[in-house]
């Protein structure tokens, strides 16, 4: 029998993105003034933690982003890639670039916080995260397009209202840019629906049987100007910009954990699409299960006792059983979507199933632990009242000797 766990899927906001455009190289007047250089204002969507990419991020040392800058008129490069870093309010490049005198400028801007993303063409990036979560790589784009040094009419400007002026003035304000998160960030979070009943021992945590790599591509010529953005808010970054269908769906990614809580860190993935699933992959012993899951190694008692319900004090994988619950895509996506976040909530007091088939069910139907493990009574029962042997008949008010009957 297949029993229902309860596997609660929270979509959080999070965004996507667009962008610039070709090749081509322009020389650079060093003569300009220093006032006249390229610099930029970047933001990104969420100050988050650890391996993000984030506004401190961003300003710590020599991380910075790289821009490339083309022609908006052609697409012909300006400058090519170049390190900008942060100081005193901006970001600048060790080789300085200068505005054209009146030709607008696209801008295409990344960082990335790991070796898990590997640049391999101007607007292409491969990306393999690590295993373990800690080690996991943010990449984050960005792109404005059409800007000048004497910037856009603002009408809001209260110092300059008239029709056709240019006030933002980039060329000493610097080029606002608003970075956008391309992978996937999957979060896990561990309860007991059953605190009274059950005390859960666990050691780690997976999300198994998902893509483990995938080709992030740019394309410059459909993206749009994504600057004015900087909150959680606005378009979602098209799924159809990674690459995928070349990875087998095998890779697993683990943490350990050593409380019943959130897990410590998040994932960052790849975003994908993928089917739930709900049998294993055949009717023998031991055939997997080969879906996308979450799988917690665990140790269950009742509280205040000594006695494993699962698992045991010591022994072959120090006693701990391997549970696991498929994992299902969030709708509409059919999966994970660029520059979200899905928070997956997993009550261990369902108790899960075996990744393999044990034969304890009926076909390639998933196998509960739990099942039939509750102590519980069916058939109860009282006794009647049989009639006993009989003893005699007393008789009269003061105690006298039997009469048998």
């Amino acid at each position: 029998m297949m029993k229902k766990n309860n596997l609660l899927i929270l979509a959080v906001a999070a965004l996507g993105f667009a962008a610039c455009a070709n090749d081509e190289t322009t020389a650079v007047n060093e003569k300009l003034a220093e006032s006249n250089a390229i610099s930029f204002r970047a933001n990104v969507n969420g100050l988050m933690r650890g391996i993000d990419v984030n506004q401190t991020w961003l300003q710590n040392g020599s991380n910075g982003f790289k821009v490339r800058a083309t022609l908006s008129s052609s697409g012909d490069q300006y400058f090519p890639e170049t390190q900008y870093t942060y100081s005193a309010g901006t970001y600048t490049s060790t080789q300085k670039y200068y505005w054209p005198q009146t030709e607008a400028l696209d801008f295409f801007a990344w960082a990335a916080s790991g070796s898990d993303v590997a640049h391999t063409a101007t607007y292409e990036f491969t990306v393999t995260p690590n295993t373990a979560a800690a080690s996991q790589s943010d990449l984050v784009v960005a792109c404005t397009k059409n800007k000048t040094k004497a910037g856009e009419y603002d009408p809001s400007d209260v110092y300059n209202s008239s029709a056709g002026s240019k006030t933002s003035k980039y060329g000493a304000n610097g080029v606002p840019l608003n970075f956008r998160h391309a992978g996937t960030k999957v979060t896990i979070t561990l309860t007991n629906g059953n605190t009274a009943g059950l005390d859960f021992d666990i050691r780690d945590a997976s999300i198994c049987n998902v893509k483990g790599s995938g080709v992030f591509t740019f394309d410059p010529t459909t993206a749009t100007d994504n600057q004015t953005t900087t909150s959680n808010g606005g378009a979602t970054l098209a799924l159809s910009q990674w690459e995928t269908s070349t990875v087998p769906t095998t890779t697993n990614y683990s943490q350990t954990i050593t409380s019943l809580t959130t897990l410590a860190q998040d994932w960052i993935l790849i975003p994908q699409t993928f089917t739930y699933a709900t049998v294993y992959s055949g009717a023998n012993v031991n055939d997997p299960f080969t879906g996308p899951c979450i799988k917690v190694s665990l140790k269950i008692k009742n509280p205040g006792s000594d006695i494993y319900i699962v698992g045991s004090a010591s022994g072959e994988n120090d006693g701990y059983v391997t549970a696991m619950w498929p994992l299902s895509a969030p709708a509409p996506a059919s999966g994970w979507l660029p520059g979200k976040k899905y928070t997956y909530t997993v009550d261990l007091a369902g108790g899960g199933y075996y990744p393999a088939n044990t034969a304890a069910g009926t076909g390639t139907a998933l196998d509960p632990i739990l099942d039939g493990a509750e102590i519980k009574f069916v058939t109860v029962t009282v006794d009647e009242w049989p009639a006993g042997d009989a003893t005699g008949v007393y008789t009269g008010s003061t105690p006298s000797t039997p009469v048998v009957p």
